[in-house]
């Protein structure tokens, strides 16, 4: 497992992010600015998240495998 550091605080590196448990790598397309995604890992909470090494957000499903989070991501108003 990778131990880059995530770029925001609180998540440290990727392998102590994915205590959680689930950790999904893959290839989305690229355009000119690069990946939009490149991993999804469940956190220690069980609030799954995508990021490209440079945002993250959370999501409720895993866009690699369909593993659903354990903790949904709250709606946005």
């Amino acid at each position: 497992m990778d131990k880059r550091p995530l770029p925001f605080p609180g998540f440290g590196t990727l392998r102590e992010a994915a205590r959680g448990g689930h950790r999904c790598e893959g290839e989305l397309p690229k355009a000119a600015y690069g990946a939009t995604i490149t991993y999804c890992y469940e956190d220690a909470e069980g609030k799954l998240w995508v990021t490209n090494e440079e945002y993250a957000s959370q999501v409720n499903f895993c866009p690699y495998c369909g593993y659903k989070a354990k903790v949904e991501a709250g709606k946005v108003q």
